[in-house]
């Protein structure tokens, strides 16, 4: 007689019956910005750095206190920078300097963007960014939505495929490209202030959601 250990024994394997259905949700959103950072700018001129940054100085003190006026607070003007260029004449001799401040107005109203920019000064219009006091709270907003807008999905699948699955997914995982997120939040608009309109921002969402497939028994 042969060893047992010559015979074919059939072996039992665990059979993995488990069966997914995995979707994206997506969800955009369009918004009214309610606020506008604008990036203006002044100039002087005169014979010497010194004079040219005191006169510029004095020129921005004036500024900001017109700018108060239209109920923009003081920690909503934000210097950016002060520079100083020479003037040439013929390309080689200096004939004068020019300061240069830039700063940023935030402001939560674009009625009130339109007016301080239309007043009569010295400010130099460099251009607008329209963004959101609190994206982040609209973001989970729509994050919910792309989260309902994949059960639909996933359920209009199931469907047409004969199957159910269980509503309530086995994971969702959020894969929002965060650097697109933040470029739609925000929109910057350089241009003359006789053509400047309120534009629009936008907030996005993506999950990834998988669903498990019932089985019959």
């Amino acid at each position: 007689m042969y060893s047992n250990s010559f015979y074919r024994y059939p072996v039992r394997q665990n059979q993995n019956n488990n069966r997914y259905i995995t979707v994206d949700g997506f969800y955009i959103q369009q918004l009214i910005p309610d606020t506008f950072l604008v990036k203006v700018s002044l100039s002087s001129y005169a014979d010497t750095t010194f004079e040219a940054v005191t006169n510029n100085n004095n020129l921005y003190d004036q500024t900001a206190k017109g700018i108060k006026e239209f109920g923009i607070k003081e920690e909503d003007i934000i210097l950016d920078n002060t520079s100083v260029t020479p003037i040439f004449e013929d390309g080689t001799n200096i004939t004068s300097y020019k300061a240069t401040t830039t700063f940023t107005i935030r402001v939560y109203n674009f009625q009130t963007v339109l007016e301080a920019l239309s007043s009569p000064g010295d400010l130099n219009f460099e251009g607008i960014t329209f963004t959101l006091t609190n994206p982040e709270e609209h973001y989970q907003q729509v994050l919910n939505r792309a989260t309902e807008n994949g059960i639909r999905k996933a359920k209009e699948i199931a469907d047409a495929i004969g199957v159910s699955i269980d509503p309530i997914p086995l994971s969702i995982k959020e894969i929002t490209d965060l650097d697109q997120l933040i470029e739609r939040v925000t929109s910057s608009i350089p241009g003359e202030i006789s053509t400047l309109k309120e534009g629009f921002v936008y907030i996005e969402a993506k999950v990834q959601e998988v669903f498990k497939i019932h089985t019959p028994m």
